[in-house]
């Protein structure tokens, strides 16, 4: 397992970034894993990249905890998707597929 930092921050209230654990495993396939306190992200973009998504993600959901007054309870899941042909045919459901080849994303809720 290989561990990154990624920086928390709290907006544009100067608050001093709090560092973010981010582990990089294996996930899929020959994709990466990126996994953070509240994401687990599966993607084909660059390592530098995926890592300042995740840090956006956890500084988007600080924001919004902050906001609807909780914190996050449970790990949110996803694939970011920049080239379908490194994604084993077996990963992407079709539903996402087509939304993805038609240029956009999809939400699919889940639970367990």
């Amino acid at each position: 397992m290989h561990v990154q930092q990624a920086i928390q921050s709290d907006g544009a209230r100067g608050k001093k970034p709090q560092p973010v654990e981010v582990r990089v495993e294996a996930g899929p396939g020959n994709l990466p894993l990126y996994r953070s306190r509240n994401f687990a992200v599966v993607t084909d973009l660059p390592a530098e990249e995926a890592q300042d998504l995740v840090q956006r993600l956890e500084t988007m959901l600080v924001l919004i905890s902050k906001y609807w007054g909780k914190p996050n309870s449970q790990s949110i899941d996803m694939y970011v998707v920049r080239d379908e042909a490194k994604w084993p045919a077996s990963v992407l459901d079709g539903e996402g597929l087509q939304h993805i080849r038609a240029g956009g994303g999809v939400t699919v809720g889940r639970t367990a």
